[in-house]
Parts: C-alpha cells; sequence; structure tokens
C-alpha cells in the first residue's frame, strides 16, 4: 500500500462504526423520538452495501426467503391492520443480521465496535452531566417530547428525571438516550465486554462504565450491574494460592453484601422516588400477563396495545418483553425464543457457562425493562442467535475471535490428539 493511501480495511471498520453508532442511535436516542425515522432512514440506506454483498451466501437467501415470510404471513393473518409495520421490522431485522455476516466476512469485531462506541457516549456524558445536568452552567429551555417535559442546552443535550435519594433531589443520568433505563442497557453491554469479552480489563473505562450507572439511579440497571460484577469475581482464576484463599474468603460475604444492596435497590425504588415507577412495572407485567392467557397463540396482534389500554387505561406497556408476548403470542415468541437458547448452548459449548449464563440473562432483561423489544440494537441481540443456527462453525469462529477465546472445546480436543500423535511418532 502506498504511503497516504487508506487501506480497504480502515474503510470497512469506519463504515461499521457508522452503522453500529445509527443502530445505537435508532434504538432509544431522544433525537431520535424528536426526529423520528431520520436515523431508520439513514441505517436502511447506509446498510445496501454491506446487504447486497452478503445476500450472494445460499444458506442465508433459504433462511431469508422462507422464515421471514411465515411469520409474516402469520402476521397477516392475526393483524392486517399492522402487517406493513411488521414488514418494516422484519425489514429492518434482517438487515441488522447482514451486518453482523457483513462483518463475520471482514473479520471484524462488533462487540468491540459497540463498546468502544458506547465508552465514548459515557466519557462524553460524563461532562453534559456534570456541567449541565447538576451545575447548570448554562439556562435550559424547556421542551416536550411524547409527552414528556426535558431540559434541554444547545438544543442537542436533554435531561428528563430528577429522583428522590435519601430525601435528596438527585438527577438521573439519562446521557442521550430518552431516560436512564436505557442508557443502562447500553452501560451494561459495555461492561460485560469489559469483564468477559475483552483480554484485559481496563481499568478507567471500568470506572467511566461505574460512575455512569450509577448516576442513572437505575434500579434494574444497578442491580444487573451487581449481579455482572459477582459473576465475573466468581469465574475470576486466582494465579497463586494466596489469591486464591482470598477469592473464597471475600465470596461468601461478598454474596451477602451483594444481596442486602440489591434488596435496598428495590426497597429504595418502592419507597422512595421510585414508587410510582414501580407500580407502573408491576401492572404492565401483570396485565401483560393477562393479556397473553387471553390469547396465548395468535396473540393481540404486532404492536396492538388496545387490550392493555381497555384495561389500564395508558396506550403503551413498558415491558417490552411481555408486550412482544402478548402480541404475538407462542407463535412470535418462538421467534425469539429459539435464537436465543441456540446462543446460549453455543457459547457454553465453549466452556464459558458463566458468560454464556450472563449474556442471556443480560438480553432477557434488558428487553423486559424497556419498550424497546423491536429496536434495532435489541434486534442485534437476537440476531446473533439467529446466525448460531443457520451458520454455525463461521459464526463460532467469529464469535469466540471477538470474544477473545482463542479455541473452542473441540479445537483443543483436536490439537492434544495432533499433539499425542506426533509424540507417539517420536517414540516409535
Amino acid at each position: 500500500m502506498k504511503t497516504g493511501q487508506i487501506s480497504k480495511s480502515t474503510i470497512v471498520s469506519v463504515y461499521l462504526y457508522l452503522l453500529a453508532f445509527l443502530i445505537i442511535f435508532s434504538s432509544g436516542a431522544i433525537l431520535d423520538q424528536k426526529y423520528p425515522n431520520m436515523a431508520q432512514a439513514l441505517l436502511l440506506g447506509l446498510s445496501i452495501p454491506a446487504v447486497l454483498s452478503v445476500l450472494i451466501y445460499k444458506r442465508y437467501l433459504i433462511y431469508l426467503s422462507l422464515i421471514p415470510i411465515l411469520f409474516i404471513g402469520f402476521n397477516f393473518i392475526t393483524a392486517p391492520v399492522s402487517i406493513s409495520q411488521y414488514v418494516t421490522f422484519i425489514v429492518k431485522f434482517i438487515v441488522v443480521l447482514l451486518i453482523i455476516k457483513y462483518c463475520m466476512i471482514h473479520e471484524k469485531n462488533l462487540f468491540k465496535i459497540f463498546h468502544n462506541l458506547i465508552v465514548g457516549i459515557a466519557v462524553y456524558t460524563l461532562f453534559t452531566y456534570v456541567f449541565f445536568d447538576v451545575l447548570s452552567i448554562l439556562p435550559p429551555s424547556t421542551e416536550v417530547i411524547n409527552d414528556k417535559p426535558y431540559r434541554v442546552w444547545l438544543g442537542l443535550h436533554f435531561h428528563g428525571q430528577i429522583t428522590s435519594w435519601y430525601g435528596m433531589n438527585v438527577f438521573r443520568n439519562n446521557s442521550i438516550f430518552w431516560e436512564p433505563g436505557v442508557w443502562q442497557i447500553y452501560l451494561n453491554f459495555a461492561l460485560i465486554y469489559q469483564l468477559f469479552f475483552n483480554k484485559k480489563v481496563n481499568k478507567k473505562v471500568l470506572t467511566v462504565l461505574l460512575i455512569n450507572l450509577i448516576t442513572t439511579f437505575s434500579t434494574t440497571g444497578n442491580i444487573i450491574c451487581l449481579v455482572i460484577l459477582l459473576v465475573a469475581f466468581l469465574r475470576f482464576k486466582p494465579k497463586t494460592q494466596a489469591t486464591l484463599f482470598l477469592k473464597y474468603y471475600l465470596l461468601v460475604p461478598l454474596v451477602i453484601g451483594g444481596v442486602f444492596v440489591a434488596i435496598y435497590l428495590f426497597n429504595q425504588k418502592v419507597s422512595g422516588g421510585g414508587e410510582r415507577s414501580y407500580s407502573l412495572r408491576q401492572d404492565d407485567l401483570l396485565v401483560g400477563w393477562e393479556l397473553f392467557l387471553q390469547k396465548p397463540f395468535t396473540g393481540w396482534g404486532f404492536l396492538n396495545n388496545e387490550g392493555y389500554r381497555a384495561m389500564v387505561g395508558v396506550p403503551n406497556n413498558s415491558n417490552g418483553f411481555i408486550s412482544m408476548l402478548f402480541q404475538q403470542g407462542i407463535a412470535g415468541a418462538i421467534f425469539y425464543l429459539i435464537p436465543l437458547i441456540a446462543l446460549f448452548k453455543k457459547i457454553a459449548s465453549t466452556r464459558r457457562a458463566f458468560t454464556a449464563l450472563i449474556f442471556t440473562i443480560f438480553i432477557v432483561i434488558s428487553s423486559a425493562s424497556e419498550p424497546i423489544m423491536y429496536t434495532n440494537f435489541i434486534s442485534f441481540l437476537f440476531c446473533l442467535g439467529v446466525i448460531s443456527i443457520i451458520d454455525k462453525k463461521r459464526f463460532m469462529q467469529w464469535f469466540n475471535k471477538c470474544t477473545n477465546k482463542e479455541m473452542n472445546v473441540q479445537q483443543k480436543k483436536r490439537k492434544r490428539i495432533s499433539s499425542t500423535s506426533v509424540l507417539k511418532e517420536k517414540t516409535v
């Protein structure tokens, strides 16, 4: 390559960073709420080169020509009113799936790309949170988006929530997203990457992520964070007898302490400033489950909240997973559950049970904690499972490389067999 010439690999990396940012931005950013479909249109348009380069693979064409059509047909029968919205969702789901395949072809680490973008947003957020939300160094304006009032600085930074903590009013960190509960999902994803996928934990990055998580004052987010930290501690392999002794000596106090902190956070949610939020989430779960039981197989129809509105009086359910369940029934749930189970089994098969467990828990709780079940980022998490089914071998090679797992169990077995054969030949 000539001096000063940009390599193809660099161009592909920049292209993927742009697509990944649009996936994040279109999955909960407040500006995406203010200017709906702008990020979606940009993502679909810019993804065309990646999509076209992947469609030549036959096994993907078979999947794309059969499974989506079956689900579209089923939803046309059960909810013809929302069929155009469902087709749009399926198109976006397929685009995200093909972007993952594009990363596999070019051997690009999409997990790291998402992680780096989230860390970049987290660093930016520390400044906006301190100087705008807390110190308010400039006078904000007020703007209402989707019936929620926000304080706005420079037309770019939006802050929406203040909560009570020990009798004090504290500012909740929602970053660039519509509320702190969405921001904690991305922070916990980056935390999982740091503690489970990265070669070495970056302490500075870890600190930035934890500060952001704490300042969201999100009960769900901080409890997930505690679980991630605890599981990371359990899978930690001491290198000396002293650290081994210290690990098991601290294990019980840390588990008990973690349980007490989780209970405290939950009680603070119920009895403090989050009492109304807890009550709403409880109603969303119970009413959503009751609606599912009324039509367990076919559901009420994609994005159909009329049954929920009739029972509660508000149009939207905040629990994304339970919304999907009562809207699409068992038939629709299969679309998600089979890939989720497949992804868990594939990760666990590489002797990473802790990683498989924490990643699966994260996907399920993230889907349920906010009404973002049909967003592009959540689709990305489930598309991993889909590709692990239709392209098993290549997916695991890519996934292991992305998550710094040098070789899977089968490769290790082959290596041991090969080493044994060489040793026998030498002895003969």
